[in-house]
């Protein structure tokens, strides 16, 4: 066994803290490596990838229960909505629908690996979008939720952004060239978004494209450049830029036509990721000079934002409910393994 396997195997498993405060945060959780999480109104799901399972977590920290754990491999992200879990499942990959009220589990797609970001459609209608990673790049696909045959979706790869019919072996670019490296890709009811930039330039060439495509098919259309993260609300799009590409630092609001570009958010830290839930728009950053992670809300008239929390450790993941932001930190180890401060999952009252 190497030993950073050790220090995982060595690492408390995750366990109910009963939201155990510690200073203005909430701890629900205590232990283990947590990365992904999904809330609800109900009750709070964790990954854990060591042991590589789906725990439930109650509202109120004081109560744990396994959901899913798969015979092979190890569970990495989960999302959901009002009825369903969506698993993705490494070594082998492994993607599964789990009901929250039976939990009978469902494989959609097996040899898939990769994150996750649910259609916003009717449940019954709705699609499901699967980013993988290969030695190719970021590759993205919309399933069928309860079917491995891909539908009328979105095929994302490094050189290309094609349409995929349902059917197998039947696949059309739109758009070719126009998005030679495409790094994030984010879908409404409408149209698909994306970042990306011609082939053969470098990372210090120009900045990333913001496209956006029908999702009835067409060639793309650029409606915003710089963009390295974006994420969509109910009439925006939300793009994170920066003096150079892999480290945004400010986050600008425009419309989905690309009109109105606004700054609403700065920080001297890189910006990982953002979350939108609702009007609110949520973003966290890590500060390499301080060595720290935050958790931020945009304040549309103060780009300073607003300053949620800061943590010593990788946030791994953020969600929220109706009262509540939440999130997954993975604890802080020295150079002999030993544990400094616990991984768990964290809550703080919305302000």
């Amino acid at each position: 066994m190497d030993k950073c396997a050790k220090v995982l195997e060595d690492k408390p498993p995750l366990t109910a803290a009963s939201a155990e405060k510690q200073g203005g945060n909430q701890v629900m959780a205590q232990g283990g490596t947590p990365t992904s999480l999904h809330v609800d109104d109900e009750a709070i799901y964790v990954v854990d990838p060591h042991p590589g399972a789906v725990f439930k977590l109650s509202k109120d920290g004081a109560t744990m229960e396994e959901v899913w754990r798969p015979k092979k491999g190890k569970a990495r992200v989960v999302l959901g909505d009002d009825d369903s879990l969506f698993v993705v499942a490494w070594e082998p990959g492994k993607l599964v629908r789990i009901d929250k009220k039976s939990g009978t589990v469902h494989v959609i797609r097996e040899k898939e690996l990769g994150f996750l970001e649910l259609d916003p459609g009717p449940t019954n209608q709705g699609m499901l979008y699967v980013g993988v990673d290969t030695l190719r790049g970021p590759l993205q696909r919309h399933y069928d939720r309860d079917s491995i045959a891909p539908r009328d979706g979105a095929f994302v790869s490094p050189d290309k952004v094609s349409s995929i019919p349902h059917g197998p072996k039947s696949a059309a670019t739109i758009g070719g060239n126009m998005a030679g490296y495409v790094l994030e890709l984010a879908i409404d009811r409408d149209h698909l978004f994306y970042t990306g930039r011609e082939p053969g330039l470098s990372s210090l060439s120009p900045p990333f494209q913001l496209y956006r495509r029908s999702r009835s098919g067409g060639d793309p259309e650029i409606i915003g450049e710089g963009c390295n993260r974006i994420a969509l609300s109910e009439a925006h799009v939300y793009c994170a830029r920066g003096k150079h590409w892999d480290s945004p630092n400010q986050v600008f609001k425009l419309t989905k036509e690309g009109k109105g570009s606004k700054l609403v958010f700065r920080t001297e830290g890189k910006i990982q990721s953002i979350h939108i839930d609702g009007k609110d728009a949520y973003v966290w950053s890590f500060s390499g000079v301080a060595q720290h992670w935050n958790v931020w809300k945009i304040v549309d008239a103060d780009p300073e934002g607003r300053l949620i929390a800061v943590e010593d450790h990788l946030i791994g993941s953020v969600a929220t409910d109706a009262t509540h932001v939440y999130w997954t930190n993975r604890g802080a180890t020295n150079q002999s393994g030993e544990t400094l401060l616990a991984a768990g999952a964290v809550r703080r009252q919305k302000r």
